[in-house]
């Protein structure tokens, strides 16, 4: 688990306040989706005073897996997070969204451990939804058709978006190795 949140840590950079990433959705921390859900705000806001100025409009909130959870850029002025709070984040939110995946596709939880990184990047940074509309490369994957599967890979919207992880996270999904 180490090996692929350092991996995540550089490929999403590392950002203290919140901003939009390239989609424009906030984020915050190792690349980490806003909203925080009020557990979440509440777990990396020990001070107070923030807690309840993150929660103050409930026009801010809407439900989110059950949760009340903050969605507005503006909503998030001021707040900062530490290195130890953006790492919570990033496992917390790895950990959760590859079950789902791993739920979903279970053969994809039973790839060797360089194969199955490359999943869980690519759950990371394009969510379950994301991952699990890759069904031709989750069907030759399924197959052992790992060159396929890193070509398919290659030929998708996310390889033009982010063309060097692509590139490098295929490579890893062809031969079974992270010295690719």
């Amino acid at each position: 688990m180490e090996d692929i949140l350092e991996e995540i840590k550089q490929d999403e950079g590392w950002r203290e306040a919140p901003y939009n990433d390239s989609l424009g959705l906030p984020t915050i921390g190792y690349g980490t989706l806003l909203p925080l859900t009020k557990q979440e705000a509440r777990a990396i806001n020990s001070d107070r005073e923030k807690t309840a100025r993150l929660h103050l409009s409930p026009r801010a909130t809407e439900k989110v897996k059950g949760e009340d959870a903050i969605t507005r850029l503006e909503f998030y002025a001021g707040l900062r997070i530490n290195r130890k709070e953006g790492e919570y984040l990033l496992r917390t939110r790895l950990e959760s969204m590859t079950a789902e995946v791993f739920a979903a596709a279970p053969t994809l939880a039973k790839l060797d451990p360089a194969r199955k990184a490359v999943i869980m990047n690519m759950t990371y940074q394009m969510g379950v939804t994301g991952v699990l509309g890759f069904k031709s490369t989750i069907r030759h994957i399924q197959a052992g058709e790992y060159a396929k599967a890193a070509d398919c890979m290659l030929a998708s919207k996310w390889a033009k978006q982010t063309p060097k992880r692509a590139m490098r996270l295929a490579a890893i999904m062809r031969n079974g190795r992270w010295d690719c």
